[in-house]
């Protein structure tokens, strides 16, 4: 999580800002506001200048992303500030409106003139100086988005992130924003049941439309993911494994089961991670599935572990002479006990493991080991020691 900056960002003006809330002395010029600071709260100035047909008065903004939190603020002294910015790269908002106090409190009108600050680095603990900044005169955008296979293509959310700006499509799909800062701005286009459009890097310049190309928005078909059991491991020695689960961001929902069918399994919220305890032991299939705000689902998605609990067992060890090519085993011996040839000491072990095999068997006599690799899943080894 970013932490707050612990100065602030400042810019000031050759002109006061009293803002709505305020008054004009008209003998003055000047703002007369007793609840505004008289400076800024802390060192460093962020200025910017304004033109003459500019009131004084309307400059307004805010950090992209923070617009009801972080707003421009102002001080009698003629200075601008944000406080609280979070470290890192942030985008500002500035905006004016060139018409007179008095109309503009009556009735508020779009920015005439305005601007995007592209990566303002605020530093944890360091205030900010922006600058001198020019408001040039606002642009515009227009543009059109289709749904697909649709013949009303009204009621489309088209907006610019973390901004003021939004707008709805009419039936034709078309679209116009003005009163935009000038700048580069993403917009995106969205519509309950269909995938998200977006446009990526809109310039916009200082008394001009900008037209976008036409869009079409995909209908949705659910959202979409993965799991992975055990961080990728191939196997477990325990039934309880960890999952991390990932998802498109449409997703909300999410079941996990090795059961395809999801039998009596109710929707949980989405999460990043979660575990599973399998019931047996085995090669296992792991599903998910994710539903999005809509209720579409996804289509299964799954992952295999194999589940390895019980140890290799041993179903025969019995000893035999070496005395010839076909030694006869005497049955019953549990123990280690020593049937002794004249040649040596011939061993038989079959073992088996149903789920991983044999990695390695190790055999040994008075001390002397023999061990094998790669034994295999079910197999029987005789050795001989002389």
């Amino acid at each position: 999580m970013l932490k707050p900056l612990l100065g602030v960002i400042l810019f000031a003006a050759n002109l006061l800002n009293c803002g709505k809330d305020v008054k004009q002395d008209p003998s003055t010029g000047s703002c007369v506001a007793t609840a505004l600071p008289a400076t800024p709260p802390a060192a460093g100035i962020f200025t910017f200048s304004l033109d003459g047909s500019i009131d004084p008065c309307s400059v307004y903004g805010y950090v992209v992303g923070y617009q009801a939190a972080l707003r421009v603020a102002r001080a009698t002294d003629g200075s601008f500030y944000v406080s609280n910015v979070p470290a890192g790269e942030v985008d500002i908002v500035i905006n004016a409106v060139g018409t007179s106090l008095g109309t503009w409190l009556n009735s508020p009108a779009l920015p005439t003139h305005g601007v995007r600050l592209k990566k303002v680095r605020a530093l944890n603990g360091v205030n900010t100086e922006g600058g001198k900044i020019d408001l040039p005169r606002v642009g515009s955008i227009a543009g059109k988005v289709h749904l697909n296979g649709q013949t009303d293509h009204s009621g489309i959310d088209v907006y610019i992130p973390g901004t003021e700006y939004i707008s709805k499509t009419d039936g034709e799909g078309r679209f116009a924003f003005t009163g935009v800062p000038v700048g580069e701005h993403n917009l995106y286009l969205e519509k309950d049941g269909y995938h998200r459009g977006q446009f990526e890097k809109v310039v916009v310049k200082a008394g001009s439309e900008t037209t976008l190309d036409d869009a079409t928005l995909i209908i949705s078909t659910g959202a979409s993911g993965f799991l992975v059991p055990e961080n990728g491991a191939s196997f477990k020695n325990s039934r309880d494994v960890s999952v991390i689960i990932g998802a498109s961001e449409k997703a909300v929902l999410m079941k996990v089961s090795e059961d395809i069918a999801f039998t009596n399994l109710d929707w949980s919220p989405l999460t990043s991670t979660t575990s599973y305890k399998f019931d047996s032991d085995g090669a296992k299939m792991l599903y998910v599935k994710f539903a999005d705000a809509n209720g579409l689902e996804s289509s299964p998605y799954s992952s295999t572990i194999k589940i390895d609990t019980t140890p290799p067992s041993v179903t025969t060890f019995r000893f035999g002479t070496c005395s010839s090519s076909s030694p006869s085993y005497p049955t019953g011996i549990d123990s280690m006990a020593v049937i002794q040839g004249p040649t040596g000491l011939d061993l038989a072990i079959a073992y088996s493991d149903s789920v991983m095999g044999i990695a390695n068997i190790s055999m040994s006599i008075a001390g002397s080991t023999n061990v094998e690799s790669n034994a295999g899943t079910l197999s029987t080894k005789r050795r001989s020691f002389h």
